[in-house]
């Protein structure tokens, strides 16, 4: 039994039309959640084809094939319940086992269903995973490594051990309520959700690189001081004084 006491559940996590994404039984019976979500996603943003209805997108004419090299597929995405459930509920072990579970798949099938062969990549950073993840995508627009990008994230809560390890380290807000950068902050809460930006490489009419439009990105790391008072030392909570104001490198480019 789960020792968390809130959570933001997304109603039919696993809905899923399989024929529209040319997905056997077998295969789509193996298939995490989030690789779902993503793939309904992608297909509401890319343009025409055969619409799998829940988005009014489209997909390819041939699932698969070889397709844009110019779109790449950034995904934020962490901890992998859908593998602890399989394991706990003694399925069987299937040809699709391995690639239904990995994160490293979250990326991948999207650019494999629709024939994208630019960059894909699953980043794993936590709960910066999706930050992460759009910020890799301009570094790699900039580069002009891929002209377009799909961005996106998602988590989805599928069984008890993870909210109970969280639970037990007081990173959960006994009061259901999130207080971001509020002096009343006591933890969060654990949600699912799932999202994802179709962003470009622009230039500005003045020969300014816009690298997709979003503005100065940087990833850095906690710093490790002394923690505040009545808080726990520890790798999740670092202080204000980890956090001084944006570094050079996160403002733009010029």
């Amino acid at each position: 039994m789960s020792a968390a006491r809130f959570a933001s559940l997304v109603p039919c996590v696993s809905a899923f039309d399989a024929s529209a994404f040319a997905l056997g039984p077998s295969e789509t019976a193996a298939l995490d959640p989030s690789q779902k979500l993503l793939l309904r996603l992608a297909a509401g943003l890319l343009p025409s084809g055969r619409g799998d209805g829940a988005r009014g997108g489209g997909l390819p004419a041939a699932l698969g094939s070889v397709g844009d090299p110019s779109t790449g597929v950034f995904v934020g995405v962490s901890y992998q319940e859908h593998a602890a459930l399989m394991a706990s509920c003694g399925g069987r072990t299937t040809t699709y086992t391995a690639t239904g579970s990995s994160l490293s798949v979250n990326a991948g099938r999207v650019s494999y269903v629709f024939g994208l062969r630019g960059p894909s990549l699953a980043v794993d950073t936590a709960c910066s995973s999706s930050l992460v993840a759009l910020a890799s995508s301009r570094s790699y627009l900039h580069a002009r490594q891929c002209d377009r990008a799909l961005v996106g994230g998602c988590n989805v809560l599928l069984t008890p051990a993870a909210m109970n390890m969280y639970a037990v380290a007081g990173m959960l807000a006994p009061g259901g309520r999130c207080r971001v950068m509020d002096a009343s902050a006591e933890g969060y809460v654990r949600a699912e959700a799932a999202v994802m930006l179709h962003v470009a490489h622009q230039r500005r009419p003045d020969g300014v690189d816009l690298a997709g439009g979003t503005t100065g990105a940087v990833i850095l790391s906690g710093a490790r001081c002394a923690p505040p008072p009545r808080r726990r030392p520890g790798r999740p909570a670092p202080p204000g004084a980890a956090c001084p104001a944006p570094p050079p490198a996160a403002l733009p480019r010029r």
